[in-house]
């Protein structure tokens, strides 16, 4: 069992976007809530065998691939999950393609009907910290957003009145339908979680927490990967040497 010296215990267009970075596709519109399930709750949008392959859809530096592939080796040391580079027109299975278009966004989860499932991380916003690049994997893993969880009004009050209109829909809780918490305390400092000022209109506080012992500025950190969002991976896909 690995242990993570790097835990921190305890706005980051293909297709359509919910919840500011994830990808969905028009197919949501034809086959109903699917796609806007976690993968946490649907066993059928986890990758199989926790085997993730990808190829890089468009030219990266040997910089850029290090920091992506740096980002890679994090997950795969602390969890189960192996990432499979292919070149690109070498494989017919379902990959991720890793594109470098405006905005850091990813489509959430495995789904056996859709070959192309992408991950963009543009080199200008996106590299800079291993933690975003981190946080847009987790989404190709399955997870959606930690203050989308069902019961997270008991640990963050949402300040509409500052949010961004055309971004409130990112802001809207989950149901227990779509989102399990496998009973992992509510996590502040999640890699998933917002910012305290993500989407804000007047550069005020959009999500503010409840708990007064919590550091605003821990809120949402991009600096390392938290100890509870690994142990959801690992719970997901049965992670047996990391539980």
């Amino acid at each position: 069992k690995t242990k993570n010296p790097c835990f921190a215990r305890g706005n980051e267009t293909i297709g359509v976007i919910s919840e500011g970075d994830i990808i969905t596709s028009i197919e949501r519109e034809i086959d109903g809530d699917d796609e806007n399930r976690n993968a946490v709750i649907n066993k059928e949008r986890r990758w199989p065998g926790g085997v993730v392959p990808y190829i890089y859809h468009e030219y990266f530096s040997a910089s850029d691939k290090h920091r992506i592939e740096k980002a890679m080796t994090i997950l795969e040391k602390y969890t189960c999950i192996k990432f499979v580079h292919y070149k690109e027109g070498t494989s017919d299975r379902i990959v991720v393609f890793i594109t470098k278009q405006k905005g850091c966004r990813a489509t959430v989860g495995y789904k056996l009907s859709r070959k192309r499932h992408n991950l963009n991380l543009n080199p200008k916003g996106c590299l800079g910290r291993t933690g975003t690049i981190l946080h847009e994997m987790l989404h190709v893993l399955g997870l959606k957003h930690e203050h989308a969880r069902p019961d997270r009004d008991g640990y963050v009050r949402i300040i509409w009145d500052n949010v961004e209109d055309i971004h409130k829909k990112n802001f809207i809780k989950a149901s227990s339908k779509e989102y399990t918490t496998f009973g992992i305390p509510y996590n502040y400092r999640s890699i998933m979680h917002y910012r305290p000022v993500s989407f804000s209109k007047n550069g005020k506080p959009t999500i503010l927490p409840l708990d007064p012992t919590v550091d605003i500025n821990d809120v949402g950190q991009r600096k390392k990967v938290s100890e509870f969002d690994l142990k959801k991976i690992n719970i997901m896909y049965n992670c047996k040497d990391f539980l």
